[in-house]
């Protein structure tokens, strides 16, 4: 990665600048489709540990992480939620059936194929392509706006996973008719989308964490024995990361494991002396 040779190369201003325009290029695609937020949560990612990384080879410098804090802080904040990724799938699924009739009689077909019910089996030979759209997004709606409010909620992370995981299996139940025309694929990752992005918000919070250790060392000479006032929190455990001081520099941990991963991430950043840098 370019940032990686410019921070190799002694230039640390321009190497986290890299990172964050990586940030604010990938922003902009979190709210296409679910693909896209994806990308964008990966790049996301990337970007973050390149970030550590760079923080972790430089010296100590106050006027850089003064800047850097400003910039990742108040200037491009934390990745996005799901948003209208979800929401722009399905109406990317809908005109590509619109566009394809052909494809939309032959989902018609095996949804025909699947129903027992002879009333319903009328139902859906009696409706246009139009409306037999509609009737398949109504109930997704619902189903996206029960998602958002379970997102958009203050109960932990572990409640808010398995509240997700009931809505897909809920939804993948009772309509048969949305996933037989558009898959499950816009039903059934809503949990493991939300895990990456309490990630991506977990490692942006040890960022900003380390960023403020890293002041008080360039303040005092020394690491502090406890978290600043005021840290991020940890949002899979919605508490203070465990702080620990190591040999090399410190460490941050989540206190509660990502689910589905079944991983208990922790960030740890390297301190580097002027005359070790030098």
């Amino acid at each position: 990665m370019d940032a990686r040779t410019l921070a190799f190369d002694g230039d640390y201003r321009a190497a986290l600048d890299r990172c964050l325009s990586i940030r604010r290029m990938v922003y902009h695609i979190a709210d296409e489709h679910d693909i896209g937020y994806s990308v964008s949560m990966l790049h996301h990612w990337k970007a973050f540990d390149s970030t550590q990384h760079i923080l972790s080879s430089m010296s100590v410098d106050r006027d850089t992480l003064t800047w850097l804090q400003g910039q990742i802080s108040s200037v491009q904040g934390p990745p996005p939620p799901l948003g209208r990724a979800f929401e722009i799938t399905l109406e990317d699924a809908i005109k590509h059936l619109s566009a394809h009739p052909e494809d939309l009689e032959i989902r018609r077909d095996g949804l025909l194929d699947n129903i027992e019910d002879e009333s319903v089996r009328q139902e859906i030979l009696s409706l246009a392509d139009d409306k037999l759209l509609e009737r398949a997004k109504e109930p997704y709606n619902k189903f996206l706006s029960s998602v958002n409010r379970v997102i958009g909620s203050d109960i932990p992370y572990q409640q808010k996973h398995l509240q997700l995981k009931q809505l897909e299996d809920e939804f993948g139940d009772d309509d048969p008719v949305f996933i037989i025309l558009f898959g499950y694929v816009l039903t059934n990752n809503v949990a493991r989308h939300n895990d990456i992005y309490v990630r991506n918000i977990a490692n942006y919070n040890a960022l900003r964490s380390a960023i403020e250790i890293y002041l008080v060392n360039a303040e005092t000479g020394q690491l502090p024995e406890t978290l600043p006032v005021h840290s991020p929190e940890d949002p899979f455990s919605s508490q203070d990361f465990e702080y620990e001081v190591t040999s090399q520099g410190f460490i941050l941990r989540c206190r509660e494991k990502e689910i589905d991963a079944d991983m208990l991430w922790e960030f740890e950043f390297k301190v580097q002396s002027n005359a070790e840098n030098n």
